[in-house]
Parts: structure tokens; C-alpha cells; sequence
């Protein structure tokens, strides 16, 4: 399964969590609208809403 790593738009990348993205294809540099499906203690995990 491809996955692609994000943060929101809040987030720096030194410092914050990561939002790991299960499905569809994603472009560097660019935002789009996840559905979080899952969490941990510093990550999001979801998928591209469509």
C-alpha cells in the first residue's frame, strides 16, 4: 500500500506530528482534505476525502 506523509496546515515540520495518508495520490506542496481515521499520541492517520 502506498502511503504519503503530510501535517496540517498548523504544523511545523520540525516540531508537530505527521498525518500519515493511507489512500490516493497526493501532491507535494499542495493541500487537500483528509478524513482522520485513526490517532496516536503524535500522528494522525487518514485517507483523501473525496
Amino acid at each position: 500500500t502506498k502511503i504519503a506523509i503530510g501535517r496540517t496546515k498548523g504544523d511545523a515540520p520540525e516540531i508537530d506530528g505527521k498525518v500519515i495518508i493511507r489512500t490516493g495520490k497526493a501532491k507535494v506542496g499542495k493541500f487537500i482534505k483528509v478524513k482522520v481515521t485513526e490517532a496516536s499520541e503524535y500522528d494522525l492517520v487518514g485517507e483523501i476525502k473525496r
